[in-house]
């Protein structure tokens, strides 16, 4: 049975699961089993200022680029989906050679999702050819508008 992970709070040395429901069904199937329980810190999602410059800036230029190479129309959609294919993919190792399966980025903590952007922009800057600004450069031009 694959591992799930559960949101809770700590008080006074106590676990209190934010879905009791959900915890309490898991544990059920996981009766008489030997278990690992890892506990720590919860980590800060993404935040929604990194999700707007990231579909707003970095994502918007790779697909205006993505169609002056080909000459069609590419949605932020399909842009999201190269970007996801090229930088955030799982290597499958298959018979028949190594496939890329791209990773969806929603959970992403807010390092990860940094960092994610940066091998966004990297990759566009070499296979593009385009320069993306900054993030702090687009986050103080868009307070000076």
């Amino acid at each position: 049975m694959a591992a799930v992970t559960f949101k809770a709070r700590v008080k006074e040395r106590k676990i209190y699961p934010n879905d009791l429901r959900a915890w309490l069904t898991y544990l059920s199937q996981l009766e008489g089993k030997d278990v690992e329980v890892r506990i720590g810190k919860e980590a800060k999602s993404k935040s929604t200022q990194a999700n707007r410059y990231y579909f707003g800036v970095v994502v918007a230029h790779v697909a205006a680029a993505l169609e002056a190479l080909q000459g069609v129309p590419f949605t932020t959609e399909e842009a999201h989906d190269v970007l996801k294919s090229y930088c955030n993919a799982k290597e499958v190792t298959t018979n028949k050679g190594i496939i890329n399966a791209p990773r969806t980025t929603k959970g992403m903590t807010n390092e990860e999702f940094i960092a994610y952007v940066d091998r966004c922009i990297k990759w566009a800057a070499e296979y593009l050819s385009i320069d993306i600004p900054d993030s702090q450069d687009y986050f103080i031009e868009q307070q000076n508008k």
